[in-house]
């Protein structure tokens, strides 16, 4: 209750965030070390890579994917890399890296192996902006006809956003009846308002 009225924040929200925060920031992930006294928190300020084209980190920033997904686009946009680099690039383990992976073959941004397995490696397929040209808006349209929802974290991956601003701004469209509020905590999602169609949709 006290978290809803704004007076005290969410109970384990800053761990999700520094994550997020330093995914965004394309830093390496926060290494954390527990031992049977204490725990260990450390931030790294030097950059996972540095890409030569800043156009291509741009357009990579405004697709509708994950942030893992676009650092592993970004880390090698002409070369390839295997499962286990995505692995140790966003610190996951394999089956996840196999999902997201997947995701990216489905979606026309990676060329997946022939035969799945040990050594099998994916090639990023380095696409002009204007072949696959989309703003963020017509990103969520896209998302909401999928999924027939969105979350925060769909309105991040559009938007390019933090949480808090994700938050405020899904707030603001709730209000202008452009989406409508399902559910609450971990279990919220966004459906069409009644200005959905003319606000959002007929404006692509």
């Amino acid at each position: 209750m006290l978290a809803e009225l704004s007076i005290m924040r969410e109970q384990g929200e800053g761990i999700p965030r520094m994550f997020e925060e330093m995914e965004q920031s394309w830093l390496p992930m926060p290494e954390l070390t527990v031992d049977a006294h204490s725990f260990t928190l450390t931030l790294r300020n030097t950059p996972i890579f540095d890409s030569g084209n800043p156009e291509w980190v741009r357009y990579v920033r405004s697709l509708p994917i994950s942030n893992r997904q676009r650092r592993i686009l970004i880390a090698y946009p002409n070369g390839r890399f295997a499962s286990a680099d995505y692995q140790r690039l966003n610190q996951v383990d394999r089956d996840l890296a196999y999902r997201e992976l997947r995701e990216l073959v489905e979606q026309g941004f990676l060329e997946g192996p022939e035969h799945p397995g040990r050594g099998a490696h994916y090639r990023v397929l380095v696409a002009t902006p204007e072949s696959r040209a989309s703003s963020p808006r017509q990103a969520l349209a896209r998302v909401m006809r999928e999924k027939g929802q969105v979350q925060n974290s769909d309105f991040r991956a559009c938007f390019a956003s933090s949480r808090e601003v994700a938050k405020a701004q899904l707030a603001l469209l709730v209000e202008n009846r452009v989406l409508r509020r399902q559910g609450e905590g971990r279990s919220a999602h966004y459906v069409p308002g009644s200005s959905w169609q003319q606000r959002v949709e007929g404006a692509q």
